[in-house]
């Protein structure tokens, strides 16, 4: 299969650019000289809080659909905004949510993650999730409608350099089932099959003493990505779907 994410990534990274300069500047002015044990409220970077606790994040991603699918050189970008949120329980485990819409497409997902300290600075975390996702088009002359669940495993690994975490997370997306129909008739089902692999890349940086600001690159290989459901005619290829997330956690 052809690669085509590396020309559609490009003007995401430009995009990306500004609040990963500024990342570092910001991390320096809310410190000041002296580095904490551990870089403070993270959401991505994956250990254990205090049970019962939460962490909270909102935020939005970009998304760059390639060429093949949406027949042209220049990318598709559609924002898609985003509520996490984390809470703490016994032994290690944690318990997490997240809502994402861009109008057209939205997803209620939950999942549930056990970490591992490995060292003071190096931790691990596995998770098993899921979620349920829908999405219209009712503007002239579409009249789409579509929904679906997603099984969604993961693992991360993170190491935390005090004044910035940085971590790498692979999460699969298995479809349970999926559904669309054009007005009456059933346009498109799924079920049971494997969808694809999605790699991210996080930092998340200090942005006051009780804030931190995220930024993350994500690579989703995916047959079928639904922010970006009315863009797929088929499920006979996966395709390299390169995303920016920014995020501000409390």
């Amino acid at each position: 299969m052809r690669f085509t994410g590396w020309r559609e990534l490009v003007p995401l990274i430009r995009l990306s650019w500004v609040p990963a300069l500024l990342l570092p500047l910001v991390g320096v002015a809310a410190l000041g000289a002296q580095a904490p044990v551990a870089t403070p409220r993270t959401i991505l970077y994956p250990q254990a809080i205090r049970p019962w606790s939460t962490q909270t994040a909102i935020g939005f991603s970009l998304i760059a659909m390639p060429a093949d699918i949406v027949q042209e050189a220049a990318p598709l970008r559609w924002p898609l905004f985003n509520f996490d949120i984390v809470m703490g329980l016994p032994k290690n485990f944690l318990l997490a949510g997240a809502v994402s819409s861009q109008i057209v497409s939205n997803q209620i997902e939950a999942s549930a993650h056990w970490t591992s300290k490995l060292t003071q600075q190096l931790h691990a975390d596995l998770g098993a999730g899921g979620s349920y996702w829908f999405g219209q088009l009712k503007v002239t002359p579409f009249n789409n409608t579509i929904h679906g669940t997603f099984l969604y495993p993961s693992v991360s690994l993170g190491y935390d350099f005090g004044t910035l975490a940085i971590t790498a997370q692979a999460k699969g997306s298995i479809i349970g089932s999926l559904s669309g129909h054009s007005g009456s008739l059933e346009a498109v089902s799924a079920k049971n099959q494997y969808n694809g692999t999605a790699f991210r890349l996080s930092i998340e940086q200090p942005y006051s003493k009780s804030s931190s600001i995220g930024l993350s690159l994500q690579m989703n290989h995916m047959q079928f990505y639904y922010p970006q459901w009315p863009l797929f005619p088929t499920f006979s290829a996966r395709y390299w779907i390169p995303e920016v997330q920014i995020r501000w956690t409390h």
